[in-house]
């Protein structure tokens, strides 16, 4: 059965990724550079060269970012309105639910369960670089390190595990080259 097959629609056409392969400066290779990448050609080219893994099942994604805050500006000398200046954006809480494949779904390609794969990056408390590759085209990627929670709410529901992130780098959105579309 296909990993996939069982996501929720509002998850679908995006894909989750992960490596721990560094560089030797053990830092990650961002895919996108400067806020574009060469498309999905590039794209899968970076994600095998870099051996990434994928994670299937996303049941939920996260919002990135958020609205910032806004720091109070108004004097006296304004009796009209309010002022104010946008001041720090909250920091991210990146949370993902992956619905759980049985362990008889693993294709038997190489690919990895998911609740084992994960399950290690946050047993080894492993920093590792993330790619999420929406519909779009657009990525978003960083690095964080891995915690996770299982859940099976009721009886009948698919059994399910999170997967927090603690986020050790800038959230760097990436869409593809106007010249690669």
């Amino acid at each position: 059965m296909d990993p996939d097959a069982k996501v929720q629609v509002a998850t679908l056409g995006t894909a989750l990724y992960y490596t721990t392969k560094m560089k030797a400066d053990k830092t990650f290779e961002f895919i996108g550079v400067n806020g574009s990448y060469d498309g999905e050609e590039a794209l899968i080219n970076k994600l095998d060269a870099n051996e990434y893994h994928r994670v299937y099942g996303l049941a939920s994604t996260p919002d990135f970012g958020g609205q910032p805050n806004t720091i109070d500006t108004t004097t006296l000398d304004n009796t009209k309105a309010e002022t104010s200046v946008l001041g720090l954006q909250p920091a991210a809480e990146v949370t993902y639910e992956i619905n759980m494949m049985t362990f008889a779904d693993v294709p038997k390609d190489g690919t990895v369960h998911n609740l084992r794969a994960v399950k290690a990056l946050a047993d080894d408390k492993v920093k590792a670089h993330w790619v999420v590759v929406k519909a779009s085209g657009v990525i978003i990627e960083y690095d964080a390190t891995t915690n996770i929670s299982y859940t099976a709410d009721a009886q009948q529901d698919i059994e399910k595990f999170s997967i927090y992130h603690d986020v050790k780098s800038d959230i760097v959105v990436s869409l593809p080259n106007e010249s690669s579309m």
